[in-house]
């Protein structure tokens, strides 16, 4: 496998932007060992966890109109928890669930 068969496999995901940096070298050792790293080892639950904690941070509840309603809300607040729940078994540790109602009701 080289650089260039590494880079077809990601290409227009976000660990494209990983990989990209060993281009000039065309290290495939060190691109893929940083791919590992954090997509698909222990650093990808992580990476995951901090995304899914900014987007349930992001999560805002602003009043009823044609595509947002309290339903949604409490939709996307349900699917970001569980998703959170099952890095549980790769080691995350979560956040507290004070934190959860903190976020859901700061909404």
């Amino acid at each position: 496998m080289s650089y260039a068969d590494l880079r077809i496999i990601v290409e227009k995901t976000p660990a494209e932007i990983f990989i990209k940096k060993f281009h000039k070298t065309g290290n495939i050792c060190t691109a893929f060992n940083k791919l590992q790293l954090t997509f698909l080892g222990p650093g990808f639950t992580q990476h995951h966890a901090g995304q899914l904690e900014e987007e349930i941070r992001s999560l805002k509840y602003k009043g009823e109109f044609k595509y947002n309603n309290f339903q949604m809300y409490v939709a996307g607040h349900k699917k970001i928890f569980q998703q959170l729940q099952n890095l549980n078994n790769d080691g995350y540790a979560g956040i507290s669930p004070c934190t959860y109602v903190h976020y859901f009701l700061g909404g």
